[in-house]
């Protein structure tokens, strides 16, 4: 009867943990899935108005300062939780927020420079970057489902999307966009192949530079998220708060706006105007921003795999 007791105390233990687990994985996918809708939309709104990503981050930086230094101090007040961490640990929090914050505003700055499409494209390759850092800091299994399913997630991805830099742009817009911009007769073939260089060639310019480098800023993006992810589930399972992640990443990102706007100009440090559209859109894109990282770090916290 002793042994009886026992297997059905496991089983009903094993039950709990199957539920909890399960559980968790419903509410670590609805939180990133939450965390990418906003942060796709955010983007849209940040080109559409034409902000910059040090007016972004700065504000960002100040609101998720402030939210998350009280909640950090009121958790830890309550709790009475022992702060004294490894000199290991505290290394790697600084190295999240860093790479947090920098892939946070390479993104924002690269938005002016290119299509929405491709930037989330490039952007969301993370998933197989954090295979790989996963592997190395976490020492997780490196499957060849793995390896097939972060293809797939990528060239899925691709397909929907179809970024211009794999298909390239409907030539018929191009065009269209061209007659009303010049005096070029379109009505042979001869004047238009000639139009098509003439385009070609207009893109080997600025624009075309600007496109390459925001390519970069996104590849950045993608490697360096999927290796702060990769330190969030580490420090988490370290005792580090969420609270203490998101201080660390604002402080890092509020610090590189104001670093960068000689470079990309902060309007509200030196007094010009926004503009209406810009006021109202600016708390809304910062405020975006926050929430976007605070759903991805609480889709960690449950699904305690930064591959997901």
């Amino acid at each position: 009867s002793k042994s009886k007791a026992k297997a059905m105390d496991k089983s009903g233990s094993l039950s709990v943990d199957s539920k909890r687990g399960t559980k968790n994985i419903i509410l670590g996918v609805i939180c990133i899935l939450v965390s990418n809708l906003l942060y796709i939309g955010n983007n849209y709104i940040i080109k559409w108005s034409q902000l910059t990503a040090s007016e972004v981050g700065m504000v960002r930086g100040v609101l998720q300062v402030l939210i998350f230094s009280g909640l950090f101090i009121r958790e830890h007040t309550k709790s009475n939780k022992n702060l004294n961490f490894e000199n290991k640990t505290k290394v790697m929090l600084l190295l999240y927020g860093f790479f947090m914050a920098t892939s946070t505003f390479a993104c924002l700055a690269a938005i002016p420079m290119m299509p929405i499409d491709d930037l989330v494209v490039i952007c969301f390759t993370s998933p197989a970057f954090a295979v790989i850092f996963s592997y190395w800091l976490l020492k997780t299994d490196l499957t060849l489902l793995k390896i097939l399913l972060s293809i797939g997630i990528i060239v899925g991805d691709i397909f929907v999307v179809q970024p211009s830099f794999i298909f390239g742009e409907d030539k018929m817009v191009e065009l269209e966009q061209f007659s009303q911009n010049s005096t070029v007769d379109l009505s042979d073939g001869q004047n238009l192949t000639a139009s098509l260089e003439i385009l070609r060639d207009q893109e080997l310019g600025t624009d075309r530079m600007n496109y390459y480098i925001g390519v970069s800023l996104c590849f950045y993006t993608a490697i360096g998220i999927a290796f702060a992810t990769s330190l969030s589930t580490k420090l988490s399972s370290s005792g580090m708060s969420n609270n203490a992640l998101m201080v660390s990443a604002a402080a890092f990102g509020l610090i590189l706006s104001l670093a960068f706007t000689p470079v990309l100009p902060n309007r509200l440090l030196f007094g010009e105007s926004l503009g209406s559209i810009g006021y109202y859109c600016l708390p809304v894109a910062a405020l975006n921003t926050v929430l976007a990282f605070w759903f991805l770090t609480l889709s960690l916290d449950y699904l305690r795999n930064p591959t997901l």
